[in-house]
């Protein structure tokens, strides 16, 4: 039912659209007239890890492509809808410092055409679940890429309140959006602040007090874990479905599943085996586990031998590049040959426990800006939700 006031559209009825330019890769430079790509987006916006440029005789005559701050970009191929960082049908907005930059091919800018709708108000109803939902209807291609139509996508309906009702709801959800702005950066400088001192304390760049003359070692991995694999297994999905139990089943991402058998009952480390991330330095898929719990085949079980530090061993571990690792070819993967010769540089078991110590503090400091920011994108959505489908109706008076 659309509530009163408000009235029914669809998404062709009110933007227009401009596809991105087809850049030819041979062009691409370093320095130049930035262009952005469908790679350069991230699940809210625009990053600046992988700048690609053209030369400027080659951006002169492409000004029809320039991007402005608050544009609201949208990609049309992409992954399933359930993947988010990766999406088909992603939707962002241009950030101050992209202002200019030309669009790339597969993007495509959505403009507000009636005076019906402000862009702030288009871009909160293209982030609403009901449209990604929609987008999962409409996707056709295989598993690693899908695509949409414009045609299909522009026959999206949805319930749009009169201009300064719209206003208003920009203005509750833009308050959100400079929280989670500021959440993101915290996590951000958490995760810097980690990387640092793993960079440091795992080298034996910077020695704590007390062992600065304790001499480290080289060892293999496997000389210091022994692998488990042997007992792991999977669990048919049928027989999952009815167990409901409260042990955790382990996968190589973690947490898949909870059922009511186990098999370990220990304090041990997981190593996720294969999986895309594996070739990526965004892991990690190392973590620790205690008490009764379950691991398929996707996740080699470690149990790190007497004198060697659990936290330390998963320290080091998280802080690897497993690209250089990889035994796979279409399906990335680390057997356990592979795994086991992996080479670790080892102090002392005090110091062990020490550096430990000290990057666990760091990484319950990522743990809670993570969670902070979880929270804060829940309870937006759920803001969202009443919002934008009038369950919830602002006064235009009021302040927001």
């Amino acid at each position: 039912m659309v509530p009163e006031g408000w009235t029914e559209t669809r998404l062709g009825e009110i933007v227009i659209h401009r596809k991105g330019y087809a850049f030819d890769s041979k062009d691409y430079d370093q320095a130049g007239r930035r262009i952005i790509r469908i790679s350069d987006t991230t699940r809210d916006g625009i990053g600046n890890e992988r700048v690609v440029c053209v030369p400027h005789e080659v951006a002169k005559d492409l000004e029809t492509y320039a991007l402005d701050t608050g544009d609201v970009l949208l990609s049309t191929v992409g992954s399933r809808p359930h993947l988010l960082d990766s999406m088909v049908g992603k939707v962002v907005r241009v950030p101050e410092g992209v202002k200019g930059a030309l669009l790339n091919q597969n993007l495509v800018r959505l403009d507000p055409i009636s005076r019906d709708i402000n862009r702030e108000h288009l871009f909160a109803v293209l982030k609403d679940k009901r449209f990604i939902y929609y987008i999962s209807t409409l996707v056709r291609g295989n598993a690693n890429q899908v695509s949409i139509t414009l045609a299909e996508l522009f026959q999206y309906k949805f319930s749009l309140p009169p201009l300064p009702e719209q206003k208003k709801i920009a203005e509750i959800l833009g308050t959100w959006d400079r929280a989670i702005e500021v959440a993101e950066k915290q996590l951000k400088n958490a995760e810097a602040q980690k990387r640092a001192l793993m960079q440091h304390l795992l080298a034996g760049t910077h020695r704590l007090k007390g062992f600065e003359d304790s001499e480290w070692k080289t060892v293999k991995l496997g000389d210091v874990c022994e692998f488990l694999d042997g007992m792991r297994k999977p669990i048919k999905a049928a027989d999952r479905a009815t167990m409901q139990g409260q042990n955790p089943y382990y996968g190589a991402t973690g947490i898949i599943d909870w059922v009511d058998a186990f098999i370990f009952d220990e304090p041990l480390l997981l190593l996720g085996e294969d999986g895309e991330n594996i070739l990526s330095r965004n892991l990690p898929h190392v973590f620790r586990i205690e008490g009764k719990s379950w691991v398929n085949n996707h996740a080699h079980v470690l149990r790190p031998k007497s004198e060697v530090s659990h936290a330390f061993v998963c320290e080091f571990l998280e802080s690897l590049d497993y690209r250089k690792y990889n035994s796979g070819s279409a399906q990335p993967k680390l057997n356990k040959k592979v795994c086991e010769s992996i080479p670790v540089l080892l102090p002392c078991f005090e110091e062990q426990k020490a550096i430990g110590a000290i990057l666990e503090i760091s990484d319950q400091q990522v743990h809670n800006c993570k969670a902070k920011l979880n929270h804060l994108r829940t309870e937006k959505r759920a803001l969202m939700q009443q919002l934008l489908t009038g369950k919830k109706r602002v006064k235009v008076e009021e302040a927001a």
